[in-house]
């Protein structure tokens, strides 16, 4: 898909996106190998599993919101790209220096303080302390989950 689409209606756009741009997610958990000097029935190697994220439909990415974006609002790709990186940058930036960015029917982005304490390494056993630190999180508001759920539907 080329960026010659920006004349396209909203839904045409859409059509377009969900066709072509939407792509499957990483596969789900699939197995890894790893060499292991253990005896046993596995001539050295053990399957363990990865942390990959499971399969959970269609990704939209920042490529593909940007054509709909283009499309809907007759802009240009780079437009519609400066358009993503500063809201984008804008949330992180906010997060970031402890506060919360909240919008409004869709859910809050905020950040959440982790306490310092000891963790242990699965591998090795060994205690490993980590430092107070923060993590960021997003909490979905009703009018979002519902949507989500299928329960009300997403204005168009």
């Amino acid at each position: 898909m080329t960026s010659s689409f920006h004349h396209l209606s909203r839904s045409a756009a859409l059509h377009i996106s969900r066709k072509h741009c939407l792509r499957p997610a990483v596969s789900s958990v699939a197995p890894f190998r790893s060499y292991s000097s253990g005896f046993g029935g596995n001539h050295g190697f053990s399957t363990v599993t990865s942390n990959a994220p499971k399969d959970n439909g269609p990704v939209l990415s920042k490529a593909d919101l940007a054509q709909i974006i283009s499309a809907e609002h007759d802009l240009k790709m780079a437009e519609s790209n400066r358009i993503i990186d500063t809201l984008l940058d804008t949330i992180v930036e906010a997060v970031s220096k402890e506060g919360t960015v909240s919008v409004a029917g869709f859910g809050k982005f905020f950040n959440k303080k982790l306490e310092a304490r000891d963790y242990r390494n699965p591998s090795t056993g060994e205690t490993v302390f980590k430092g107070d630190r923060k993590v960021p999180k997003f909490k979905a508001f009703t009018n979002f989950k519902d949507c989500v759920e299928g329960t009300k539907s997403v204005k168009k």
